[in-house]
């Protein structure tokens, strides 16, 4: 009789990304809020055709994060599974910060020193937990150069 061999069952849970146009995509800054000179561009992308780019210091972009019926509705911390982007600059020098704003805790500035190569910044390290977020901010204003910015993802289960 031959033996029976242990039969294992994973079913991953559906996931969303919160995160509207997070590769810019659309071309345009749909579901961001744009400031002055940020700009949609298409020769360095890290995926797809389009990216963000800040061509000079003190430039920012803002997203207010949405439920899955794309309502303003702030994100349990504590369900969020992935959360970063990919990012670098050209001729840099300070910090690209990143603000994230919570219900309760306020906000969270959070600085990075990018390269000169596309690299994954992962956020959800720094998560204020049993908090809700409520917008994340991108922040070009330590560095002076080029900032490029990609695939912002926030990942949560669907329900």
């Amino acid at each position: 009789m031959a033996k029976m061999q242990p039969f294992w069952w994973f079913i991953a849970p559906e996931v969303v990304n919160l995160i509207v146009n997070g590769g810019f995509e659309t071309g345009n800054f749909t579901g961001w809020e744009e400031y002055y000179q940020v700009y949609v561009l298409s020769d360095e992308p890290y995926e797809g055709i389009y990216y963000c780019c800040w061509l000079t210091a003190d430039r920012h972009i803002l997203q207010v994060i949405k439920n899955v019926a794309g309502e303003d509705e702030p994100v349990d911390t504590n369900i969020i599974l992935q959360f970063g982007f990919y990012g670098k600059t050209e001729y840099a020098t300070g910090y690209f910060y990143v603000i994230l704003n919570y219900t309760n805790y306020g906000s969270q500035q959070l600085a990075f020193k990018l390269t000169g190569t596309y690299k994954y910044y992962d956020l959800k390290p720094y998560l204020k937990l049993n908090d809700h977020l409520r917008y994340i901010e991108f922040d070009g204003r330590a560095a002076s150069g080029v900032v490029h910015l990609d695939k912002v993802e926030l990942w949560v289960p669907k329900t």
